[in-house]
């Protein structure tokens, strides 16, 4: 009876003593302060599956700045993403950060003012209004905020929301760009290039891409890798476009890998190299650009 009694407490602890949790690949890298890694794992797994618990990770590293700059505003989009998820914390969260936003951009704050445009315009916490968004995004450019101008000139750009308007989706960009503005700078260089709502001009349209890539636009390196690349309002340099579609590359954007592939699958400028265009290929099908899948 003993013998008996000292196996059924050994089974009991040995069923009862609980698994070690596992961390997910996410969660290790978040845990060493990788926090670029832990981003773009978390940002997959939101995406791409709508697990919460990464959404609400995503969310929380947009606020506090790990594994990205400047983008805080950007935690709305993952707060409502998993609140639509049913996470009723998020939920709580979105709504204290859209009840922050309305009182400091009634006091002239131009990234509250910025983040309640986006809400409008997307209808994040808020019922969808474009007629809003487009007031508080000329309330945010017209306090300095280059985001919003940004933004405004895409409306009148796009169309979609406002009649398309090439002068003032310049105006606008220009705003922006003036601003320290990526983006902005980096459209306007694309106004250029087309000849919409300006001349076209191929050479102010290098001067725009430069300046978005050196403030951190990945498409304004990508675009500026082409014009090197084509020769087009510059002298044609294989180097310099390779130096700026590895930029692109590098920060995520599939049209600079993809071109990074043909110029190595061609060996314009540089010597053949498969290998490298395959990875290059394969980078950019990573990245969302589905061209690129068929050639490796």
């Amino acid at each position: 009876m003993k013998n008996f009694t000292l196996l059924f407490l050994v089974l009991l602890v040995s069923c009862t003593t609980p698994k070690p949790i596992k961390q997910s690949a996410a969660e290790i890298a978040y845990k060493n302060k990788d926090y670029k890694t832990a981003l773009y794992l978390f940002t997959k797994s939101c995406d791409e599956r709508n697990i919460v618990k990464s959404c609400i990770y995503v969310a929380i590293m947009h606020q506090k700045n790990e594994g990205i700059k400047n983008q805080a505003y950007r935690a709305l989009d993952y707060y409502h993403k998993s609140c639509q998820l049913k996470s009723n914390n998020s939920c709580v969260r979105l709504s204290d950060i859209l009840k922050t936003s309305q009182k400091n951009c009634q006091a002239n704050n131009k990234n509250d003012c910025f983040v309640l445009a986006r809400a409008y315009y997307n209808g994040f916490g808020l019922p969808q209004n474009f007629q809003q968004a487009i007031k508080l995004y000329t309330t945010g450019c017209n306090l300095g905020h280059n985001k919003s101008c940004a933004n405004l000139g895409f409306m009148y750009h796009d169309g979609k929301v406002i009649s398309v308007n090439y002068n003032m989706a310049v105006k606008y960009y220009r705003l922006s760009c003036d601003l320290s503005g990526a983006t902005g700078c980096t459209n306007l260089g694309s106004m250029f290039a087309d000849g919409y709502g300006v001349s076209q001009n191929y050479t102010t349209a290098v001067r725009y891409y430069k300046q978005g890539c050196n403030l951190g636009s990945i498409l304004g390196c990508a675009n500026l890798g082409l014009m090197y690349e084509a020769g087009a309002g510059t002298r044609r340099s294989y180097a310099k476009a390779i130096k700026y579609y590895t930029l692109s590359c590098e920060g995520g954007n599939g049209k600079g890998c993809k071109n990074l592939g043909v110029i190595y699958n061609a060996g314009y400028g540089i010597k053949k190299d498969r290998t490298k265009a395959v990875y290059y290929f394969k980078a950019a099908c990573k990245n969302n650009y589905k061209s690129a899948c068929k050639f490796y």
